[in-house]
């Protein structure tokens, strides 16, 4: 049977009446209650520790048969003095002053200390023979940064001519065959190498030459190829003559004072057109195009008056001073530079062989010339100061402090990491 079909009524929506929403009230601003000041006292902020503070009650030392004025203090057993100096605003900066001092305490104490080291420490006449404008140490070090500027400046030049050559060359080794191109290849490099040693080698001898002789240096094809071929001293890369394609290493000086070697490394054709001279009046220019390399590599650069001496030219100072047998007479041990202690590597090897000789009776002077800087500072410039470690004949130790500004380093990092080490 067929059902019936319902019929589906569709409902209309139902029409709601629109009723206008009442606005919000507004609301009242209010302002904010104000805290009433708490009347309970203020609760104070934790004290922090102490540190040592050397009390400097100025008084009289007794440093060797010499009384000085300064102070002092002892601890464990140990003590440590410092005497008042000449001040270095009298001339020049603190390392000259520093290795000053560092010399004249430790002859004193090494040999028949006379009892005028006082008067030997603030003698301005010394100072000004030393390093004042004209002093015999500011015109070597004068003399030693003009060599490393004019140094820097020729050996500047060479290597321009080397590089202009090394495209050409390194386009031939471009053609080669797999095997061929490894040999070859080594064999370029291990000879650019020697020639880059060449060359620091040549700028340095003519630097010296032109700052010691006052001399002009002509560099052109000629003056080159003749300081090469007669060299006597190569510092020959490579550990074994066949890197360079030979056998022995008579052969590869040889090779390398070839003139067609010397051509295919060097610009010769260039320094034949346009040859180059330079004299002491080159020294300005080198030293400001010395000065704009180190601001690049921010590293710190040199003074041409002979000021703010760094660690290498305090040891050149005394590597002068022992070779001519002068100020170094009487010291029986040696005078050593310390920039920073504990980030110095050969510190604490020296330091061991200090202890060492120490733990042997008898009288032993060392003078430390103390830096505040350390060895990683890109551009940063410390201060130098005196430290000398004298050992009694009986085995009793003490340590002299002098500073060129006078201020109080008895409890300073430098002096206190020295004397653990050393006491």
């Amino acid at each position: 049977m067929c059902k019936k079909k319902k019929k589906i009524v569709k409902k209309r929506p139902i029409k709601r009446s629109k009723k206008a929403r009442k606005p919000a009230p507004k609301r009242r601003k209010t302002k904010p209650k104000r805290l009433k000041k708490s009347v309970l006292p203020p609760v104070p902020a934790p004290a922090r520790p102490a540190m040592p503070v050397a009390v400097r009650k100025e008084t009289n030392v007794v440093v060797g048969n010499s009384t000085c004025p300064g102070w002092q203090r002892t601890e464990a057993g140990v003590t440590i003095k410092q005497v008042r100096v000449i001040d270095q605003r009298e001339g020049a900066t603190c390392g000259y002053h520093a290795l000053k001092n560092a010399i004249l305490i430790a002859n004193n104490l090494a040999g028949a200390q006379t009892p005028d080291l006082c008067a030997q420490l603030n003698d301005s006449t010394r100072v000004q023979f030393l390093f004042g404008p004209s002093g015999i140490w500011r015109e070597r070090i004068i003399a030693h940064r003009s060599e490393n500027a004019l140094r820097f400046e020729i050996r500047g030049v060479l290597m321009a001519h080397i590089r202009k050559r090394q495209a050409k060359l390194y386009t031939n080794l471009s053609s080669m065959g797999k095997e061929e191109l490894s040999a070859e290849a080594t064999k370029f490099m291990r000879l650019f190498e020697t020639y880059q040693n060449i060359v620091n080698d040549l700028a340095r001898a003519w630097a010296q030459q032109i700052v010691r002789d006052d001399t002009k240096i002509t560099l052109n094809d000629q003056t080159l190829s003749t300081a090469i071929q007669s060299a006597q001293k190569f510092s020959i890369s490579g550990a074994l003559p066949a890197a360079y394609g030979v056998a022995t290493r008579e052969e590869v000086i040889a090779l390398i004072k070839n003139p067609q070697t010397i051509g295919r490394f060097f610009d010769l054709e260039s320094l034949k057109n346009h040859p180059l001279q330079f004299s002491r009046a080159d020294i300005p220019a080198a030293f400001k195009a010395y000065n704009a390399d180190m601001i690049k590599k921010r590293l710190p650069g040199m003074e041409s008056d002979g000021d703010w001496l760094d660690d290498g030219e305090i040891e050149k100072l005394i590597n002068d001073e022992e070779q001519k047998g002068g100020l170094l007479e009487g010291l029986q041990d040696s005078l050593m530079v310390f920039g920073d202690i504990s980030r110095d590597p050969m510190a604490a090897i020296q330091l061991a062989n200090i202890q060492d000789a120490l733990t042997k009776n008898g009288r032993h002077v060392w003078g430390f010339i103390l830096g505040t800087m350390n060895l990683a500072y890109p551009a940063g410039r410390g201060h130098w100061f005196t430290l000398v470690l004298y050992q009694h004949s009986d085995g009793t130790r003490e340590f002299i402090v002098a500073d060129s500004l006078n201020g109080d380093q008895l409890l300073s990092r430098q002096v206190r990491e020295l004397v653990e080490r050393l006491r």
